[in-house]
């Protein structure tokens, strides 16, 4: 089985050369003194129940490095961002050993994955995603194969909305992608190296997994790139067709169309906030999240639907734009109110605030409605062949 979290990043606690020599600097202090923070919040800190350190979520985190931890903890906090100087490698100092029940030894580098010490197939990434690479047989192919997402257009926006999508739909199913964000000019057609020096990106011992797992990839982006004259995705359907059976190399092709780490002015994706258009709220919201975290990224802000002026540009971005923000005033101001303007709560108070009475969403609209013309020899006036009535 493959499992991988939510993507989501808060501050990462990495270890540079010179804090392994004890000369921590400041800005790392502070990333130190944020973690034990999160941690102590989280009930994960050393202090805490060993019940709790001990098992979190699905797996057991003792089995990874202090820094893989807690950037597995932290991955399911949604309200904060990834930048792109954040994704720093690990530092193991799990010590090297031959113990007879210790799967992995430990090697003292500095690797952009970490291994369970007892299960070699399970890692935790960078950006915090655990991953299992226990292959799930069939079931987990026919899976992957059915549903497949399908991807509207080639603009930036819709391949990253894509991607996150396909992500949800692969993760049930045994089936590795690698994480939006962690993609870069590595030189490997697939997007990522596979090995066991401090620059790979997964475990030598994954190949095997990663090439069987290659053709499935491609059969998938068959349906959800089909080829027409008039498709909007007509360029992506070409390079899945030119990629026959490598879906990794097909898709890479896909994804770094506008991936803010191949562009010269990866700033220039962040130029304009998103808005609500004929979307429903939560629909703009998800595409909102999606241009934060691409913002994070590229100009290091970690601003989100927490702060005030956030939550300001995104009613901004809304239909009745102005009669959200006039009805919403009183309780934003409101410290015992704040709970319902939460990245989590906001998109269901914003719909009930529509739902009122007075809301411009309830006002009815005129509607036409036809008359038909009076019949041969009325004598009387006659009548306009359309008129509006007032329901």
């Amino acid at each position: 089985m493959f499992i991988i979290t939510k993507f989501c990043y808060v501050t990462f606690l990495s270890t540079p050369l010179n804090t392994k020599m004890g000369l921590a600097t400041d800005s790392q202090k502070d990333m130190t003194d944020a973690l034990n923070l999160h941690l102590k919040n989280t009930a994960l800190s050393s202090n805490s129940n060993p019940s709790l350190l001990a098992t979190y979520g699905v797996l057991v985190l003792t089995n990874f490095s202090k820094d893989a931890q807690a950037r597995y903890a932290i991955n399911s906090d949604t309200t904060v961002k990834i930048t792109k100087n954040q994704l720093s490698p690990f530092y193991d100092h799990r010590p090297i050993t031959t113990a007879s029940n210790c799967h992995y030894k430990g090697t003292g580098l500095d690797l952009k994955y970490n291994i369970d010490t007892t299960n070699l197939n399970r890692i935790i990434l960078r950006t915090g995603h655990f991953i299992d690479m226990t292959p799930q047989g069939r079931d987990g192919e026919k899976t992957f194969l059915n549903n497949v997402p399908i991807c509207t257009d080639e603009s930036g926006p819709a391949i990253r909305s894509w991607y996150n999508n396909f992500g949800i739909h692969y993760a049930s199913a045994g089936i590795y992608l690698h994480p939006y964000y962690l993609f870069d000019n590595c030189g490997d057609p697939r997007g990522f190296t596979i090995g066991d020096d401090e620059e790979d990106d997964l475990p030598s011992h994954f190949q095997s997994s990663i090439e069987r797992m290659d053709g499935l990839i491609h059969s998938a982006l068959t349906k959800c790139f089909k080829y027409s004259t008039y498709s909007k995705t007509k360029n992506f359907s070409m390079s899945v067709t030119q990629n026959h059976g490598q879906g990794y190399q097909a898709l890479i092709q896909i994804v770094m169309q506008n991936h803010p780490s191949v562009i010269k002015r990866p700033s220039i994706l962040c130029r304009n906030r998103p808005s609500q258009e004929d979307d429903s709220i939560q629909t703009y919201f998800r595409r909102y999240d999606e241009f934060l975290e691409l913002r994070a990224f590229t100009e290091d802000n970690h601003t989100n639907l927490i702060h005030p002026g956030e939550i300001d540009a995104f009613i901004d971005g809304l239909k009745y734009s102005n009669f959200l923000h006039s009805v919403s005033r009183l309780e934003r101001q409101d410290p015992s109110k704040q709970y319902k303007f939460t990245p989590g709560t906001i998109v269901p108070t914003l719909t009930a605030y529509l739902a009122y009475d007075e809301s411009p969403s309830k006002v009815k609209l005129p509607s036409k409605k036809w008359i038909p013309h009076p019949k041969s020899g009325d004598h009387r006036p006659p009548l306009q062949e359309m008129v509006t009535i007032y329901q």
